[in-house]
């Protein structure tokens, strides 16, 4: 009779690690998804916030008027499923006022991230206050869409920098994790009147960070929400 001691796991052992590895991948896999939205939503304020010196540094340097524009349909009460439907709250350009043109390609923030409309007088869906207005509301500038020679003309709410780096008030860019979206049935839809817009966006679902952009100096500001 052999008395070698037997190595290895028992069938119970077994059982007992592989639960401890489930509860493992239970806790951690949503800890990753989280850190993928906050990456994504970092990356749009980063992107976003470029944008921005872009337009305040080009207004400088070349003694123009330049705008930061974002698509949105209310100002327009256009059918958006078929003008620029994938850049409404998602889409945003550089545009040179003074010699009417597009200084940038439009761009769309990262899949999962909008600006936010419903941040109402600068109180976002989380709470996050910073008691500066929503430029989305404010006034609009007419400008052709989606290139300088294009046919058709919108609205867009805009933020503007003169050439001595100045911007026209001091507001906020909210951007949060969420979606916007429009049925495809081949009518005009307005964020305010029956069917609602909530009917047809994805509500914000996570952080909403801010970017403050102040009048005087054209600094910028961002506020995470964390």
């Amino acid at each position: 009779m052999s008395n070698r001691k037997q190595s290895g796991f028992t069938l119970i052992e077994l059982l007992g690690v592989l639960t401890v590895m489930a509860i493992l991948m239970a806790i951690t896999i949503p800890s990753f998804r989280g850190v993928g939205k906050s990456f994504r939503l970092n990356s749009g304020v980063s992107a976003v916030a470029a944008s921005l010196s872009l337009a305040r540094q080009y207004a400088v340097l070349n003694n123009a008027t330049v705008a930061f524009i974002v698509l949105e349909p209310d100002a327009n009460g256009f059918n958006v499923t078929s003008n620029g439907v994938n850049d409404c709250l998602k889409g945003y350009a550089v545009y040179d006022v003074t010699s009417n043109r597009y200084l940038s390609a439009w761009t769309q923030l990262p899949k999962g991230v909008v600006f936010d409309y419903y941040a109402v007088n600068a109180i976002s869906k989380s709470g996050l206050s910073v008691g500066i207005d929503n430029f989305l509301l404010g006034t609009t500038k007419n400008i052709r869409y989606p290139t300088t020679n294009s046919a058709v003309t919108l609205k867009f709410p805009y933020i503007e920098f003169t050439s001595d780096g100045k911007a026209n008030g001091t507001l906020a860019i909210f951007l949060t994790e969420g979606d916007a979206f429009w049925p495809a049935d081949g009518k005009i839809h307005n964020m305010n009147t029956s069917p609602d817009f909530s009917e047809y966006m994805l509500q914000p679902n996570g952080q909403t960070n801010v970017i403050i952009v102040h009048q005087h100096t054209g600094r910028l500001e961002i506020v995470r929400d964390e």
